[in-house]
Formats: C-alpha cells, sequence, structure tokens
C-alpha cells in the first residue's frame, strides 16, 4: 500500500511540472536533471514528504505516515485541494483572476477549507477580529495581524 501511495503522489509532481511549466510528460521522464530548478518552486514540495523515518520536523503538510493512515477517500481529498494550490499558482502567475477562489495562505491563517467562498471568509474574519480585539481582553499582535490582512479581505 505505501508503495502504491509513493507512486501516486509523485505522479503528482511530474503532472505538476507538465501544467505549470509546459514540459512534456516524456520529457520530464527521460531528463529529470532538466527539470530539477524548477523542482524547488513546486507546490508539491509544501504539501508532500515521502521521506521515511525523517527525524526533522517536515515543512510539508502531509508525511508518507500521514497518508498511508488515511483512507482513501481522505487521499482524495488531499489531492483535490492539492490541485486547488498548483491551479491557484497558475492563475496568479498567469495574472488571471480567479472567481471566488481565495489565496491559500490567507484560508490557512484563519483556519478554513481551501475551498471556503468568500462569505466565510468575511464571517471568519469577523470572529477573529471580536475575539483579538484589544478592548475585549484579545491579543494585540493577533489583532494587529488581522488589520493587516483586512485590505486582501475588501478585495474578496
Amino acid at each position: 500500500m505505501k508503495n502504491n501511495i509513493k507512486r501516486t503522489i509523485r505522479e503528482l509532481k511530474v503532472m505538476e511540472l507538465v501544467n505549470r511549466y509546459g514540459y512534456s510528460y516524456d520529457f520530464i521522464k527521460k531528463n529529470p536533471l532538466a527539470v530539477q530548478s524548477k523542482c524547488n518552486s513546486l507546490v508539491w514540495n509544501t504539501f508532500f514528504d515521502l521521506k521515511e523515518n525523517n527525524l526533522q520536523k517536515s515543512k510539508a503538510r502531509y508525511s508518507i505516515c500521514d497518508l498511508e493512515r488515511m483512507d482513501k477517500d481522505a487521499i482524495k481529498d488531499v489531492i483535490e485541494e492539492y490541485w486547488f494550490h498548483v491551479y491557484y499558482e497558475i492563475y496568479k502567475g498567469k495574472g488571471i483572476s480567479v472567481y471566488e477562489a481565495q489565496d491559500p495562505k490567507l484560508l490557512a491563517y484563519l483556519g478554513l477549507p481551501y475551498n471556503a467562498d468568500s462569505i466565510c471568509v468575511k464571517k471568519r474574519f469577523r470572529e477573529l477580529i471580536k475575539k483579538y480585539h484589544p478592548d475585549a481582553g484579545g491579543d494585540t499582535e493577533k489583532f494587529l495581524e488581522l488589520m493587516d490582512m483586512a485590505e486582501n479581505i475588501k478585495n474578496i
């Protein structure tokens, strides 16, 4: 099972190179060193860590151990979220405005799922502003961070 998961996840990396940088699938498979410079900028690196027994704390969201414990539907959800982030980066890189697609970093900061709409974002923002407002005994630093994000949220 672990090998199947690894194979599937590695295939996602190749497909991201195809989609984001226009390489052909065969070119990537035959010339892995030619695309090495692009590999550091992949969304894949922030999502997956396939190293076993990795003693260092990984920056990736999902380790091979995490994926191994998931059922098939949960893995499909992870892959769906991954592709959302990939296409967000593609559209952002081309300057294309994506209707109803929010910045994944903003959503993560607000504790929302990747597919949250603008209504959910604004509602969560208001909740956090009330929670962290200094007049209500909240954390001033968190409040200021939220206020810095306010401009991004107004544009939604």
